[in-house]
C-alpha cells in the first residue's frame, strides 16, 4: 500500500489499503486499523485529494483515542494540519497542530515537535507572517536534527528558503537551498524535490537567470505530473510569483 501511494498509484494504493484495514478487522488490530487509516490519508493528502484524506484522517483520529495510541494521534492529528494548510486555512489546521504538539511533548518525540512546528510556520506563512514563519522553520530544524529527521530538515531549509525569498534575501535563500537539496537526495519524496525546485526557480528569478528558472520550473512540473503530487496553498502563490501568464 505504501509503496503504491509514494510513487503516486493512488487507486492501487487505496485498494490495498481496503485489504489491510479488512485483515486487521479480522484480527481485532486497533494499532493496525489506525495506521492504515493514518496512511491511506497521508496519500490522498499529497495527491490532492483533500476531502477523502480529511474524512479517512479523522478515523485515523478516531481510533487513535480510542485505542490510546499517541503516536499514531499526532501524526493523524498533523496530517488533518497539512490538508488545512493545503486548503490555505491556517485558522483549521491551529487545533490539529496543536493537539499533534501537545502528544508531542507528553511523548518527548523531537520527530513529531518538529511536525508540529513545520505546521505552524506553514501557518504563519499564509497569514503572510514571514518572521514568525522563519522562527518556526528555525525551531523544526533543532528538533529534526535531534531525531535525525530528514525529511523534517528538507522542509524545514526549503521552508526558510521561501521566506529569505519573500523578503528578496536571494543570497541566504540560495544557502538554504543548497542544504535542502542535499538532504532530498537522500529521500524519494517527489513533491518535497517539487517544490525545492520551485524555489530555487524562485531564487534564479530573482538573480535574473531566467532560463535557469524555467528550466527549474518545467523540471518541477515534471514531477508534479509523473507522481501525481499536486501544489498546495503554500506552494501556489510561490509558483505565480515566477510563471508568466494566467494559472
Amino acid at each position: 500500500m505504501e509503496i503504491r501511494l509514494h510513487h503516486g498509484e493512488i487507486d492501487d494504493g487505496l485498494t490495498l489499503g481496503r485489504q489491510a484495514e479488512q485483515a486487521f478487522d479480522r484480527l481485532d488490530d486497533g494499532w493496525g486499523r489506525s495506521a492504515v487509516m493514518l496512511h491511506l490519508g497521508y496519500g490522498l493528502r499529497v495527491a490532492g485529494r483533500l476531502d477523502a484524506a480529511e474524512e479517512i484522517l479523522a478515523r485515523a483520529v478516531e481510533l487513535s483515542r480510542d485505542g490510546a495510541l499517541p503516536n499514531n494521534l499526532a501524526r493523524a492529528a498533523f496530517e488533518l494540519a497539512e490538508a488545512a494548510l493545503d486548503r490555505g486555512d491556517p485558522d483549521a489546521a491551529r487545533p490539529w497542530l496543536d493537539e499533534c504538539e501537545r502528544t508531542a511533548r507528553d511523548l518527548g518525540n523531537d520527530t513529531l515537535l518538529a511536525m508540529a512546528h513545520l505546521g505552524r510556520a506553514g501557518a504563519h506563512r499564509l497569514r503572510g507572517e514571514r518572521q514568525r514563519a522563519a522562527e518556526h522553520y528555525d525551531r523544526a530544524l533543532a528538533f529534526a536534527r535531534g531525531s535525525e529527521f530528514v525529511k523534517g530538515l528538507a522542509r524545514a531549509h526549503a521552508g526558510l528558503a521561501a521566506t529569505h525569498l519573500d523578503d528578496h534575501e536571494t543570497d541566504k535563500a540560495r544557502t538554504e537551498l543548497d542544504d535542502a537539496e542535499t538532504l532530498a537526495g537522500r529521500l524519494a519524496d517527489a513533491g518535497i524535490a517539487a517544490s525545492i525546485l520551485e524555489q530555487g526557480a524562485r531564487a534564479a528569478s530573482q538573480y535574473g537567470h531566467d532560463r535557469e528558472c524555467d528550466r527549474l520550473l518545467r523540471d518541477a512540473q515534471q514531477l508534479r505530473l509523473e507522481h501525481g503530487r499536486p501544489p498546495g496553498a503554500l506552494d501556489r502563490p510561490d509558483f505565480k510569483a515566477v510563471t508568466p501568464g494566467p494559472h
